[in-house]
């Protein structure tokens, strides 16, 4: 006798199926985005690696643009919460440590964020630009450059210092070592997600 999966016509799919589906997109448009960019992947190619049908995506997501959205989105979630909060509280010098440890922990445990960047936010007809200004660099910096002003007046930093320009390089020495991973994982045996936790 035929079960339920065998004789379901076309709509829409059991509902105990959907955590599962969703889940596998969102990590089938990642590995696929990752690994031929954004433009290059297609439905098709995000359905194969997911094991489901293209049409899917349009019924979780409404298109690939869409699920690729909510994928950085999902991603980068958490560390605009911390930004907020980092904000929020107004720690002074504390604020860059945090900030640090934040986004350093979510570029060690998604390290495929650094080369999205890379990829699809630098150019300026990127994917995930404006998403990425709006979501995060906007709060970034509003927030690092107080934190190196707090920081400069309880002498943590240097007074000297321009508190933009000593923001851009923190955030930049940050990314940097997971624009390199690959290098150094080989030749210094460093493996960050090691250190995200």
């Amino acid at each position: 006798m035929a079960n339920e999966s065998q004789i379901r016509g076309p709509g829409r799919p059991p509902a105990a199926q959907g955590p599962d589906v969703r889940s596998a997109l969102l990590e089938a448009a990642r590995a696929c985005i990752v690994e031929l960019g954004y433009a290059a992947a297609s439905t098709k190619d995000i359905a194969q690696r997911a094991g489901v049908n293209p049409a899917m995506i349009n019924y979780y997501f409404g298109g690939k643009a869409a699920l690729a959205e909510a994928c950085f989105r999902d991603t980068i979630e958490p560390l605009r919460r911390r930004l907020d909060a980092l904000a929020e509280a107004g720690d002074g010098g504390g604020g860059i440590r945090d900030f640090l440890r934040a986004y350093m922990v979510t570029l060690a445990t998604n390290p495929w964020i650094a080369r999205i960047v890379v990829r699809e936010v630098l150019p300026r007809n990127g994917q995930f630009r404006e998403i990425f200004f709006r979501e995060f660099v906007g709060r970034a910096a509003r927030l690092l450059p107080m934190a190196v002003i707090a920081a400069q007046n309880d002498g943590t930093i240097s007074a000297k210092l321009d508190p933009r320009f000593a923001a851009v390089s923190t955030a930049s020495m940050a990314i940097f070592p997971f624009l390199t991973e690959d290098i150094l994982r080989e030749n210094l045996g460093i493996d960050f997600s090691d250190e995200a936790t």
